[in-house]
C-alpha cells in the first residue's frame, strides 16, 4: 500500500515546468478569503475558476525571503477500493520543508470505476498552477 501510494503521488504531481511562464497570468484563477497563518505557513483555502465551474484548492506557502520551489497536486485525495489516503498531511510537510503547494479538492478512484474515472482535464490543475504563480513567490523553472 505504502509503494502503491508513493506511486500515485508522484504520478499527481504533475511536471508543468514547459506551461509554468505561460500560465503565470492565467486569469482565472482567484483567492477566497479563507486564509490563516500557522507554523509560518499560510494557509489558503483557494477558489479556482474554470469553463464548467469553481473547485477548490489549498495552498500552503512558507514565509520566505526568497523565491521558493513550486507543487501542484492535482487530487487531495485517493480513494481505494478498501482505503482512502489524505494528501493534504503530506502537501503541508513539504511546504514545512520550503515548497509552496497547491492541493486541488478533488478524488482520485483507485482503481478506476470505468474508462471514464480520473480523466478530468487539465483546467483545474492548470488553474491552480496560475494561481501559484500569481499568488506566492514561486520560481517558475521550479515547479512540478
Amino acid at each position: 500500500m505504502t509503494r502503491s501510494l508513493a506511486l500515485l503521488t508522484a504520478i499527481s504531481v504533475m511536471c508543468f515546468v514547459a506551461v509554468a511562464q505561460d500560465v503565470a497570468d492565467h486569469p482565472r484563477a482567484s483567492a477566497s478569503s479563507g486564509s490563516q497563518l500557522s507554523d509560518k505557513l499560510t494557509v489558503q483555502t483557494i477558489e479556482l475558476s474554470i469553463p464548467s465551474g469553481v473547485v477548490n484548492a489549498y495552498a500552503y506557502i512558507p514565509q520566505a525571503g526568497q523565491r521558493l520551489p513550486g507543487i501542484v497536486f492535482s487530487h487531495s485525495t485517493v480513494r481505494y477500493s478498501d482505503s482512502t489516503a489524505d494528501l493534504l498531511p503530506l502537501a503541508r510537510d513539504l511546504a514545512r520543508e520550503g515548497a509552496a503547494v497547491i492541493v486541488v479538492d478533488r478524488t482520485m478512484l483507485r482503481p478506476p470505476q470505468d474508462q471514464n474515472t480520473n480523466r478530468e482535464r487539465g483546467d483545474v490543475t492548470i488553474a491552480a498552477l496560475g494561481w501559484m504563480l500569481k499568488h506566492a513567490n514561486v520560481d517558475p523553472g521550479r515547479v512540478a
